[in-house]
């Protein structure tokens, strides 16, 4: 942040919009990854009007809207990348995220039914589309032909990024009790422990010992989001030995 903050210094001193805003696009990660989403809005917003910058910043707009329910400017967001980019299949599941929410069911639908069509391999879409049309998540989670845990990780961290949390529990329960050829893998158990409601401190501590006695000898956690999630596990208890060893 401190290196971030004294580059953008340098690049505003005589010219408030600087050849390329990737300063302020960086700026705006760091500062969501520090739970500062006003300065990380505001940051992504300056990115904005660098065209090299664009897309990803209106993206990351999109997902801080999710976070707080304001889903006409998530949608105004995701509509202004799907303008400059029609196939980003991010933009369309955030899209089609806040259309859910506003009620629009069937554009919705409709959307992701064509991402799928054109990308088959596009798994946020074809999640979308197979909940939005009341199917359980399991009907998902028995075509994944990778690594379950893995693919469900991403999308759940996907979700959470755009305030979906009860539909990224869902998806996490689901591969729990289907991990199909692999076993869970411990992270799972973790993030589901994470999510769940403070009240129900039982169920915590049943998913954070189920997760601690967990071997998974195909991949160890590498994103920074599970990072923080391990964080927060070896603080609520310092004895789980798994959750210190990832």
């Amino acid at each position: 942040r401190t290196y971030l903050e004294k580059a953008r210094s340098i690049l505003t001193r005589y010219n408030g919009n600087p050849p390329d805003g990737k300063v302020f696009y960086l700026l705006g990660l760091v500062y969501q990854a520090l739970e500062m989403q006003e300065l990380a809005c505001d940051a992504f917003y300056k990115a904005s009007w660098n065209s090299a910058q664009y897309v990803a910043a209106m993206l990351q707009l999109a997902r801080l809207d999710g976070r707080k329910k304001n889903w006409a400017d998530m949608l105004t967001h995701a509509r202004a990348v799907m303008a400059k980019d029609p196939s980003n299949g991010l933009a369309v599941s955030l899209c089609s995220i806040a259309l859910h929410h506003m009620g629009e069911q069937a554009e919705a639908i409709s959307l992701l039914q064509h991402m799928v069509a054109d990308d088959p391999l596009d798994h946020l879409a074809a999640y979308l589309y197979t909940v939005m049309r009341c199917e359980k998540p399991g009907v998902f989670i028995d075509k994944i032909r990778v690594d379950r845990s893995q693919m469900v990780l991403d999308l759940s961290f996907e979700l959470l990024a755009a305030g979906e949390d009860e539909s990224a529990m869902q998806l996490l329960h689901a591969v729990r009790h289907n991990p199909g050829s692999r076993p869970v893998s411990p992270m799972v158990l973790y993030l589901l422990a994470i999510l769940s409601s403070e009240n129900d401190q039982q169920t915590i501590r049943q998913l954070m010992a189920q997760a601690a006695k967990l071997r998974h000898p195909v991949c160890y956690p590498f994103r920074l989001e599970e990072l923080s999630i391990l964080r927060k596990v070896t603080a609520m208890d310092d004895q789980d030995a798994t959750a210190w060893y990832f």
